[in-house]
């Protein structure tokens, strides 16, 4: 099932500071988004989606934090990276992190 009008958030990790915030996007109304973004950095950047969202999620006022690598051979790439289709009910493919508030 897709997520429509839902915020999708480009990051860029940071080994010594806080990681960085590259762009913020929102999904269509059919799930599907574009994001770009960029940073300068002195070593190659590692960008990331993060989406947070309540998928799998059977608390109240909880959710999860899903990060997604970018491959390293779509960052300077004249093309865009396609993601495909994800689940986010599925659990242990990544390291999600639950919060509540």
């Amino acid at each position: 099932m897709p997520l429509p009008n839902h915020e999708i958030k480009l990051m860029e990790h940071d080994t010594l500071d806080p990681d960085d915030l590259l762009n913020t996007v929102h999904s269509d109304r059919s799930g599907g988004y574009r994001v770009t973004g960029s940073e300068s950095e002195v070593t190659s950047i590692k960008p990331y989606l993060r989406v947070n969202h309540t998928c799998g999620v059977n608390a109240e006022r909880c959710y999860r934090i899903s990060d997604y690598t970018i491959p390293a051979e779509a960052i300077d790439s004249p093309n865009f990276y396609e993601m495909k289709k994800i689940s986010l009910n599925e659990m242990g493919t990544r390291d999600d992190k639950k919060t509540c508030k």
